[in-house]
């Protein structure tokens, strides 16, 4: 195999036209053909703006520098047709004056997200700013705030650390405990629980925890055959499942009670001064009416309170069964001037019971100066064949047995 052996000497002489000779080159040809081709490398590799349509042909290693440009010129990354730019690694955004602007980002194209577009607007992504971070527990944020509707979606709202989850402007449980009952030991508290705690209301009347109902009858609830018309707003049920077990327990709310309320007044003025209530009530109920000026309005039979025992099925006995029980005062201390068991304070109203009347600690010497109630009294024979007093002054019998029994055909026994 022939060697290239160069000169020790050479020739800058430029013969013109010796790369296209065609023939073998002379010593001194090929001296400045070498040259010429020296010089035309390193042109090329200093000055990459001359050729306009410059190719990679393997990996370019930056190696330590920089793609930059000058000027205050664009960087631009063009892939052709639907190619894409693909990052094979983290990207960082240096600190300082920059942004990551995505100007297509308009609900159809732009952000992407694990390969889901992100439709929402930047507007819409601002008003989680005052969510301390997108990506953390919702518990961080100790002031939540919504800007619309809730809509759970079928869920419920919980609380893991406790029997009860509270609704309220108070949590404070030394608060609590301080002040109800309930929350003298937590473990007896379930459920859904609202709390109301307020200082003073002057302006107003104090309607604390309301429930509201309204209901707009239409064609099918006025139908009298329809279960539609069973209206029963506000609706409280109670499920006690004994399951085989027995419940004799005594005591102050003692048994089941499908709905207990509770209503204290107290006195804990830290200055030892008196206070004087007029009038307490612990539950009021109140049929109100209203009518158009165009139309009136007719209610056969109203009922403040209705009680309305049901036995739905199986082998149930009932021993005593009351509809309205006025039991002693539980404990304590103090002073009760008059206390009575069922009072009527208009004297429009006639006590009325159909299966008839049985009162205790009454005897014949009080009954002598009974006045007659409303009506006229008249005689009634039981299949006993007692018979009442038909004189204002004996309007009742008795069975021998210390019970005395009151008939008049207003109380249509």
């Amino acid at each position: 195999m022939a060697n290239l052996t160069l000169r020790s000497t050479t020739s800058a002489t430029d013969p013109g036209s010796t790369s296209a000779k065609g023939s073998a080159l002379t010593h001194t040809e090929a001296d400045s053909n070498f040259i010429l081709l020296n010089t035309d490398i390193q042109t090329r590799l200093t000055d990459v703006a001359s050729d306009t349509t410059p190719q990679l042909g393997g990996d370019l290693d930056v190696n330590g520098q920089k793609i930059t440009s000058a000027s205050s010129g664009n960087i631009v990354l063009d892939p052709n047709g639907s190619g894409t730019i693909q990052l094979n690694s983290n990207v960082t955004v240096e600190d300082g004056t920059h942004d990551f602007d995505i100007a297509s980002h308009d609900g159809t194209n732009g952000l992407k997200l694990g390969g889901t577009l992100v439709t929402a607007t930047a507007a819409k992504l601002n008003l989680l700013t005052s969510v301390s971070s997108l990506f953390t527990e919702l518990s961080e944020d100790t002031t939540p705030q919504l800007g619309g509707d809730l809509d759970m979606n079928g869920n419920s709202i919980t609380d893991a650390s406790r029997e009860f989850a509270i609704i309220g402007n108070d949590d404070n449980t030394t608060n609590l405990t301080a002040n109800f009952d309930s929350f003298s030991n937590t473990n007896r508290v379930h459920g859904v629980t609202m709390i109301e705690s307020q200082v003073g209301n002057s302006a107003n009347r104090f309607h604390s925890n309301p429930i509201l109902t309204f209901y707009q009858a239409d064609a099918a609830t006025v139908n009298s055959g329809s279960s539609a018309g069973r209206i029963r707003m506000n609706y409280v049920e109670g499920v006690y499942d004994m399951n085989g077990h027995n419940n004799s327990t005594s005591g102050f709310g003692k048994g089941f009670n499908a709905h207990f309320v509770s209503g204290m007044c107290k006195n804990e003025d830290p200055g030892n001064d008196s206070a004087t209530l007029t009038d307490m009530t612990c539950a009021t109920y109140t049929p109100q009416f209203k009518s158009g000026s165009s139309g009136g309005l007719t209610v056969t039979n109203c009922k403040s309170i209705n009680m309305q025992p049901n036995i739905n099925s199986g082998a149930v006995n009932i021993t005593n069964l009351y509809g309205l029980f006025y039991d002693s005062i539980n404990s304590g201390t103090g002073t009760v001037t008059n206390e009575f068991s069922f009072y009527g304070n208009s004297t429009n109203a006639i006590a009325f019971n159909a299966g008839g009347f049985q009162p205790g600690g009454f005897s014949a010497a009080s009954l002598a100066s009974v006045n007659a109630p409303v009506g006229t009294i008249v005689a009634v024979t039981d299949a006993a064949g007692r018979t009442n007093g038909t004189n204002n002054n004996q309007p009742a019998y008795t069975t021998g047995s210390g019970n005395w029994f009151y008939v008049s055909n207003d109380l249509a026994v």
